[in-house]
């Protein structure tokens, strides 16, 4: 590195340092948040240069450096604020509406009343040009940069108890009584759907095999499991139906609930889950995989596994304006478990989606017997969300009295201008809400569905910082897992074209961890090389790999992952199935498909390893 460069990344550090004693400050932090956050925002500084043009570029690397103290004391939510209705407004514009277009000051007056919107000041030639022009490359430098920080995880417990509470009210919410009219037309629609389906007798593993270690019960593997507070006898009918009612002796362990958990979703908010209990969770994969098959070939045509068929279709009703596309708010937490009662009815497997399905959960000191049919962490949830929304879309065809093209996965749905409207009207009936932020009308230019974003069939770009980005300024060693996800953000950086900032974080974590190899292949672990340069020339070399096997071979520092403390017997039958299931055998037979029942939850450790150096 040139002396300016190790001049320009020590004052680039001491801004840093600056910015994250400011959010400090400001926003009641704890330190990892606040050097987080300082960290994200210093690589949107340093992206500048490389995202946009020079001609819409108005700061000076100097004035961008006041310009990012300066936002720094402003509360982040209300630059969160900012950033999120600046992206809707964005992605809702279309020129064709207007005769004149607004001004960048009218455009941010309207969007961001208010609040401070300095996160917009660098950008504002930019956004200018996009109300004007409305071109592709433009929108998407645009939505770069204002959501570029918005999924950095923050540590807050105040996000931890609003998610607990919104997800006891949204259940309470749930809709349970609908028009008898259209849940017999419904009804008729999912038994047409599902009119070839049955259910596969056994277990994706002969569970009386022999298994190794302590999974070898006389009475099979899951009377060790886990059960649902008197779900026992529940269960106990679903593997009648399976054909394995004889491993079903009883629960040898404590009676359990589904348990209630949240997870990084963007700045404000968190996602709800439930962790379900062991033996609920191996009959409910059974019965997702076999749906799986039998949807692809359905008249719905959904791949669980693939989005690109939503995607395509996205893309050619932002050209020819002749599909919408629709998504739900809460959609998982919208499904009334009472619908799906009387939309599958006596059906087989309308038995097994209530005898699988976790009727309570355990949240903080709550106890909630839940009236959706199940929440994200179900693997039954994801799978009924897409036959009842593709059936609503039948139905919808039915009563247009129309035959649309459409696509359906989980609560992103695209569907034929002619039906559109009515899908909604259908929708907000079955009692789930339309997410109008991100609901896009069939005659607008721009389309959204499974994360593909299009503008007039042009697809549209955008980078943002990961929601496990996390940054530790001095011990990184410490948290290997953070430091694999941290190489993750600097090879997707550069492979972005955002040159300047990958090389800022790398320049960082090389300081604490020197050793960490480059490569040339995508696929192993390590930073993502220039394919005509030399590689690993700054690692020690391997005397004793050199000289056994003739070739120059360093020792480089790599993430791993080992056998850690089993937390409870619950997680080691856990791991065997999932083990298991990757034997893709019907049986576990000794010796060919040995399956160790005492799996430890892998745990992420830095290792040196031997690697080649390459010219």
């Amino acid at each position: 590195m040139s002396r300016q460069r190790k001049r320009d990344q020590r004052s680039r550090l001491d801004l840093q340092v600056q910015l994250a004693d400011l959010l400090v400050k400001v926003n009641d932090w704890n330190d990892t948040t606040s050097q987080s956050v300082a960290m994200g925002l210093m690589l949107l500084n340093l992206s500048y240069a490389d995202l946009l043009p020079e001609t819409t570029r108005v700061m000076s690397s100097i004035e961008m450096e006041q310009w990012l103290v300066q936002l720094a004391t402003i509360p982040f939510m209300e630059t969160y604020a900012v950033c999120k209705h600046t992206a809707s407004a964005l992605r809702k514009y279309s020129d064709e509406e207007r005769t004149v277009a607004p001004t960048f000051r009218s455009f941010k007056h309207s969007v961001c009343e208010g609040l401070r919107p300095v996160i917009l000041e660098p950008i504002k030639v930019e956004v200018s040009q996009y109300l004007k022009y409305q071109a592709p490359d433009s929108l998407a430098r645009t939505l770069t940069w204002v959501e570029f920080i918005t999924r950095i995880p923050i540590d807050d417990p105040t996000l931890v108890k609003d998610a607990e509470l919104t997800f006891m009210a949204e259940d309470n919410s749930v809709k349970e009584l609908f028009p008898d009219e259209l849940v017999t037309k419904l009804t008729e629609e999912v038994s047409h759907v599902m009119r070839d389906f049955s259910v596969e007798k056994g277990l994706p593993v002969d569970f009386s095999g022999n298994a190794s270690s302590e999974l070898k019960a006389k009475s099979g593997v899951l009377n060790r499991m886990q059960f649902t507070k008197l779900g026992v006898s529940k269960l106990r009918r679903a593997a009648t139906i399976l054909g394995v009612s004889d491993q079903f002796v009883g629960p040898k362990s404590p009676n359990s609930f589904a348990k209630y958990a949240s997870v990084p979703k963007n700045v404000s908010t968190r996602r709800s889950i439930s962790m379900e209990p062991v033996a609920n969770m191996a009959l409910q994969k059974y019965i997702m995989r076999q749906l799986d098959k039998y949807l692809a070939k359905s008249d719905l045509k959904i791949t669980l596994h693939d989005q690109t068929r939503n995607t395509d279709l996205a893309a050619r009703g932002s050209l020819n304006r002749k599909y919408g596309t629709i998504d739900l708010s809460s959609a998982s937490d919208s499904v009334s478990n009472e619908l799906v009662k009387r939309v599958f009815g006596h059906t087989e497997l309308g038995y097994l989606l209530q005898y699988t399905r976790s009727s309570k959960v355990k949240c903080g000191d709550h106890e909630i017997r839940l009236k959706k049919f199940a929440p994200m962490g179900s693997a039954l949830c994801f799978p009924i969300e897409c036959i009842i929304f593709g059936s609503i879309v039948r139905l919808a065809n039915r009563e247009k009295g129309v035959n649309t093209e459409f696509r359906v996965y989980g609560d992103d749905l695209v569907v034929d201008d002619r039906i559109f409207l009515k899908v909604i009207e259908l929708l907000e009936v079955f009692g789930f809400r339309v997410n109008v932020d991100k609901t896009f009308f069939p005659y607008h230019p721009f389309k959204e569905s499974c994360g593909g974003e299009f503008l007039r069939g042009i697809e549209i770009p955008i980078y943002r910082l990961s929601r496990q980005f996390v940054w530790y300024p001095k011990d990184l060693k410490g948290h290997p897992e953070t430091l694999a996800g941290l190489i993750e953000v600097v090879n997707s950086l550069y492979l972005f074209g955002l040159v300047t900032a990958s090389r800022y974080l790398l320049a960082e974590i090389l300081k604490q961890t020197p050793l960490i190899p480059f490569t040339r292949d995508p696929h192993q672990f390590g930073i993502i090389a220039n394919p005509d340069s030399e590689v690993n020339w700054h690692l020690p070399v391997h005397k004793k790999f050199t000289e056994d096997l003739q070739d120059t071979y360093c020792r480089a520092m790599v993430v791993k992952s080992r056998s850690g403390k089993v937390p409870d017997y619950d997680y080691s039958v856990f791991a065997w199935l999932q083990q298991a299931e990757l034997s893709h055998r019907k049986q576990v037979l000794l010796p060919e498909d040995q399956v160790a029942g005492n799996l430890r939850p892998a745990v992420t450790h830095l290792s040196f390893q031997p690697i080649r150096r390459e010219r």
